[in-house]
């Protein structure tokens, strides 16, 4: 009889060891193989981040739309507003002027690309560590948040105005700040690469 290891990975209810090659025992217990309580909790964290943020996304456009759609607030006066707009184009109003016929489309499809990509690379790049996660999981809410907006109502609310810069929105800090995420850690750690 072999004990089995803790953290290998098998469970076996009321029985703690191993009977080497019977798949159960007489008291009728068999052995399964589970994932780690640990890797799922961090799945499950990522998840939820994920959706928190772009709930926050949304909640924040909901409340610009109430509150700001006819009128400015100053929040630092001179560098700082709030102020409502509809952003047919991009992050920071880019791809603003190209008409509705041919933006629209390539706008849906190029952002649902750029999620599938993101969700490609956070699954197959390594080594992944805590701060890779949470930079992937800010950027992926960045541009679902902004993506759903595109796709319900054929714009994406911005309210965010720094003089002297386009009018952005939460989602777009997001992505701002995932990308320096990401910057910083090929930086300063080891080199992200695609597992094969």
């Amino acid at each position: 009889m072999n004990v089995v290891p803790a953290g290998s990975g098998y469970k076996l209810s009321a029985c703690v060891i191993e009977l080497p090659g019977i798949i159960g025992n007489s008291c009728g217990f068999a052995w399964e193989r589970t994932v780690p309580v640990k890797k799922n909790t961090r799945k499950l964290i990522l998840l939820f981040s994920v959706v928190f943020l772009v709930g926050c996304d949304h909640a924040t456009k909901h409340l610009a739309k109430s509150r700001l759609e006819h009128q400015s607030l100053s929040v630092i006066s001179g560098l700082l507003d709030l102020h409502y707009t509809e952003n047919p184009g991009m992050a920071f109003g880019v791809l603003r002027s190209v008409p509705e016929s041919i933006r629209g489309p390539v706008l849906i499809i190029g952002r649902g690309l750029m999620i599938l990509v993101l969700l490609i690379l956070w699954w197959r790049l390594h080594p992944l560590d805590r701060l890779t996660h949470i930079a992937f999981a800010i950027l992926l809410a960045g541009a679902i948040g902004n993506w759903v907006d595109r796709i319900a109502q054929g714009y994406v609310i911005d309210f965010i105005h720094l003089h002297y810069w386009p009018v952005f929105n939460l989602a777009d800090v997001f992505i701002t700040i995932g990308v320096v995420m990401l910057f910083l850690r090929q930086l300063r750690g080891p080199p992200l690469v695609l597992r094969t």
